[in-house]
């Protein structure tokens, strides 16, 4: 239930630090099981978070930008805001980090999770991901699964109220210390001044990828070189629209599967040695500014705090959907291609402290975009299209602008000496901390990861239900 700061225990069984996406299924998960611990729940926002954007966390970064509304500050996390994608890891990747150490699960139980979560959350089961689309030529196909309504891990919070649970809003966990007997996590209540320090048994991180980097950045006496090291996202954009009669792009639309589910097919390079980038086909014309625009506006749209701005912003992102209606309604067989791109684990992207800001630097290295040129100069010749306006290998780093919001490493798991997190998802350096989400992961994809989130928290929290 919910308690007041100054009520907080000395000691807790298990501490969850964050009460989004990662926090509430592991909590979720331990209390089905009924286990008989006491828990201590930790969020910085609140349930009904009046700013979910402050300012305090705000990045500076560079090359690509990070969205300001990919970092949610309340119970329920990016839930509440971002629309419910899926698409499933890429198996062969999978299985490889597996079989060295540096993913905790292999495929097949990768996928017994992802089940596991569709019985629980209303995501999709691995079955509707299955595709009986015929690979063309030198491609192949992906399949996304869309939930029709969002699926606000905030009505949750019930789970809150539990008298096994202690839930403390307005918290910022200022960093762990890492005790041979014992971690504990140095609390300072938001408009206060002192710390509190509390002992947990397990503690677990599932405060964001970003969060996450930053509490382990103050936990530290000395820093890691490699901490912050690897950042990846699955940077997209918009690269122009086509006109063509051929029928087979009706394939790839966004199609309806029943009450629930929606679906579409990302088509990739069907090159061993490329990475996984996808293309995503839409009906109707668009154009590369007005799509920019749109995005930043929708940005400021969730983050300003200011009403009258907002208002004037939703007015004038109405008229770009508008002006966009009047453009599709007179211009009949166009489509409108977007690009979704896997980064590649690279050591030059980093994230890093400095007087409390969080600093990232993170880009799409020159042989990748080589390789994303060639892949739509191919596509151009292969289905006979010719995309407006023209791109080049200069302004395709302009057009792939967007962060996806889907942050991803800068921890590393594995046995060897550069990481940080073993395979069983717990920081070599502590007693009982472990880690979930994004920042554990060594490789990318170009695909929503929150559900693989969902199901490597499942995994996690019935690995700690073993070991009480």
């Amino acid at each position: 239930m919910k308690i007041p700061i100054n009520k907080i225990q000395k000691k807790y069984d298990l501490i969850i630090i964050g009460a989004g996406v990662t926090g509430l299924t592991i909590l979720y998960n331990l209390l089905e099981k009924k286990l008989n611990k006491k828990v201590l729940v930790l969020e910085y926002g609140s349930l009904f978070s009046k700013d979910p954007y402050p300012e305090k966390f705000n990045i500076i970064s560079s090359n690509l930008k990070i969205k300001k509304n990919s970092r949610y500050f309340g119970v329920g996390g990016g839930s509440n805001v971002w629309g419910p994608l899926h698409g499933l890891l890429d198996k062969t990747k999978v299985n490889k980090f597996f079989a060295d150490s540096k993913f905790p699960i292999n495929y097949n139980d990768y996928i017994k999770y992802i089940n596991k979560a569709s019985l629980n959350y209303s995501t999709p089961n691995s079955n509707i991901f299955n595709l009986n689309e015929k690979k063309y030529k030198n491609y192949k196909f992906r399949k996304l699964i869309k939930n029709k309504k969002k699926i606000k891990f905030s009505r949750y919070s019930s789970l809150l109220e539990s008298v096994k649970v202690d839930f403390v809003d307005n918290a910022f966990v200022k960093k762990l210390k890492f005790n041979r007997k014992i971690d504990k996590v140095v609390v300072k209540p938001v408009g206060r001044k002192n710390t509190i320090e509390i002992s947990g048994n397990r503690i677990i991180l599932s405060a964001g990828t970003l969060e996450n980097i930053r509490i382990l950045h103050k936990s530290y006496k000395k820093i890691p070189t490699n901490l912050g090291k690897g950042f990846m996202d699955h940077a997209s954009g918009l690269i122009g629209s086509f006109k063509s009669n051929n029928k087979i792009f009706k394939n790839f639309l966004k199609k309806k599967i029943n009450e629930n589910f929606e679906s579409f097919i990302g088509i990739q390079n069907n090159s061993d040695n490329s990475t996984n980038t996808y293309l995503r086909i839409k009906k109707g014309i668009n154009y590369p500014i007005i799509y920019k625009l749109f995005h930043s506006l929708n940005d400021k749209i969730l983050t300003d705090k200011n009403l009258v701005i907002k208002f004037f912003t939703k007015v004038f992102q109405r008229l770009l959907i508008i002006l966009l209606r009047v453009l599709n309604f007179y211009n009949k067989g166009y489509y409108t291609l977007n690009i979704h791109c896997e980064l590649k684990n690279n050591e030059n992207n980093f994230v890093k402290l400095n007087k409390n800001r969080l600093i990232v630097n993170y880009k799409i290295e020159k042989n990748q975009i080589d390789e994303i040129y060639n892949f739509l100069k191919k596509f151009e010749k292969d289905f006979k299209i010719k995309i407006f306006p023209k791109f080049n290998k200069k302004n395709l780093q302009k057009l792939i602008f967007m962060d996806a919001g889907h942050h991803m490493g800068g921890l590393g798991m594995g046995k060897d000496n550069n990481s940080l997190i073993n395979n069983n998802l717990k920081v070599k350096k502590s007693n009982g901390t472990y880690v979930t989400g994004g920042a554990i992961f060594n490789f990318n994809d170009s695909i929503n990861p929150s559900l693989s989130y969902i199901a490597l928290s499942i995994y996690l929290s019935d690995q700690l239900y073993k070991r009480k």
